[in-house]
């Protein structure tokens, strides 16, 4: 386990810093799951949390925001949002913008190509992989 982070961390050194910044800010669920991040930050004491009321078994039945005082919900914010994609606010329900703009996302993409960790980036449409995905099922579109 210590070598494959020394491993990281050579290739690390070599990498430019906007693709530094970008794994710094959003590291890979990959290389998330292996560090404990429960452990590494210290829990924010929630004595409220919202719920959803899912008891009824009638499902045009409207549902209902009660407050609890259990622990926080898993839309908390604790799982990975793609930053490349837009996301529903789980409270509000209103859609957020993503985090880069196409443009971004593609240059990110092209120096990820060149560096060699394009597999390390989140799913995005600028990818090598959807793009030749999206070319091999619509072929060449050309008037």
């Amino acid at each position: 386990m210590a070598s494959v982070r020394q491993e990281y961390i050579k290739a690390a050194k070599a990498l430019p810093p906007r693709l530094l910044s970008f794994f710094h800010r959003f590291p890979p669920p990959a290389l998330r799951q292996g560090t404990s991040s429960a452990s590494s930050t210290p829990a924010l004491p929630q004595t409220l949390t919202i719920a959803e009321n899912t008891s009824s078994s009638d499902p045009n039945a409207p549902t209902e925001n009660l407050v609890s005082d259990g622990p926080p919900s898993s839309t908390s914010g604790s799982e990975y949002k793609n930053p490349f994609l837009p996301h529903k606010h789980p409270i509000t329900g209103r859609w957020h913008n993503p985090v880069f703009s196409l443009r971004r996302q593609a240059e990110l993409v092209k120096l990820a190509k060149q560096h060699g960790v394009e597999e390390l980036l989140p799913y995005t449409t600028k990818g090598t992989e959807e793009r030749t995905r999206r070319r091999e099922e619509h072929g060449l579109r050309v008037k």
